[in-house]
């Protein structure tokens, strides 16, 4: 992680704001799908800075991670609970809620399986490259890159599935899918390929798939998501510039994630929408400022539990 300068913490804070607008879109109330569509290149953008760094298992890092989700799931699942005293909700409702709430959280869980299966993908990368950070004897890495972004992708595309032979686990919510843009961003680094494209053709290349995203053949196992989050992540690590305090933020999205993606969270962001549109807001007005609140808030809650272990730390 000494690699990521504040350049990429800004897109990693910028990309957890578009996953928070693709659920306030998506999943809430109100619903404009092409706006969704084009925000799905905010998660394999995500997978994409981690593998262009790198990362290794440890079983810490595993524990960290459902913590942290238990946590969140425990916060919002309590202060559900809570407010719900008047229904007579019991200590079984909040645990039979918790529950729910962790299954949900679908990126976490396979996030969990890319973590347990990275030192495999590493040493596949490396194999497939020589010391000169050229493909060593053909692409040993193609056949594998023709099924997350090929096979997989169209099994899910419209009336193109229906030709496809489909395999479980090609889901784009899947293990499967992140492993593809991991060892990409893998690849993409240990080769030096960043050095062929100039910002002018990333610029172009990013703007041309734009319209191709909006219309929903940008999911998280589309060629053109991979494309569109590779040069995001390169366009800003050559010329955006900004302050240290990024890196005090971006530790946060990882529950931000989580904090709102309960039943709970989902709940308050339809409330909020209804809220909203009752006094005749401008539906995107209503969809920015919905999306600020919730990722605000989580950053809010999510400093509480940061201070918390900072200071049990010290002790």
């Amino acid at each position: 992680m000494k690699e990521r300068n504040s350049a990429i913490e800004l897109l990693r804070i910028l990309l957890m704001f578009g996953i928070c607008i693709i659920h306030v879109v998506g999943k809430g109330a109100y619903s404009e799908r092409w706006l969704a569509n084009l925000l799905k290149i905010c998660v394999p953008g995500f997978v994409f800075i981690t593998g262009w760094f790198g990362v290794k298992f440890s079983w810490r890092k595993l524990v960290k991670l459902y913590a942290v989700g238990a946590y969140c799931c425990a916060l919002v699942g309590t202060i559900a609970w809570a407010l719900a005293q008047a229904e007579s909700v019991g200590f079984v409702g909040l645990w039979s809620r918790w529950l729910t709430d962790m299954k949900w959280f679908w990126f976490l869980h396979s996030y969990a399986v890319l973590l347990m299966v990275v030192p495999i993908l590493n040493i596949a990368v490396e194999n497939a490259i020589d010391v000169r950070g050229t493909t060593r004897g053909g692409n040993l890495l193609l056949p594998f890159f023709m099924v997350v972004f090929g096979w997989a992708f169209l099994s899910s595309v419209g009336h193109i599935k229906s030709y496809v032979f489909d395999v479980e686990g090609f889901a784009t919510h899947s293990p499967l899918s992140l492993a593809g843009v991991y060892v990409a961003a893998r690849y993409f680094k240990l080769t030096g390929m960043e050095n062929r494209f100039s910002s002018k053709l990333l610029l172009a290349v990013l703007m041309g798939c734009v319209p191709f995203a909006m219309i929903g053949l940008a999911p998280y196992n589309s060629p053109i998501a991979l494309i569109m989050g590779a040069a995001l992540f390169l366009l800003f690590k050559r010329h955006v510039k900004v302050g240290g305090w990024v890196n005090v933020v971006a530790p946060s999205m990882f529950s931000v994630y989580m904090l709102h993606s309960t039943l709970a969270g989902l709940t308050l962001i339809c409330k909020a929408e209804d809220c909203l549109m009752a006094r005749n807001w401008n539906v995107y007005a209503m969809f920015l400022v919905v999306s600020l609140l919730v990722f605000v808030s989580g950053v809010l809650v999510d400093a509480v539990r940061r201070l918390g272990v900072r200071i049990c730390a010290r002790d």
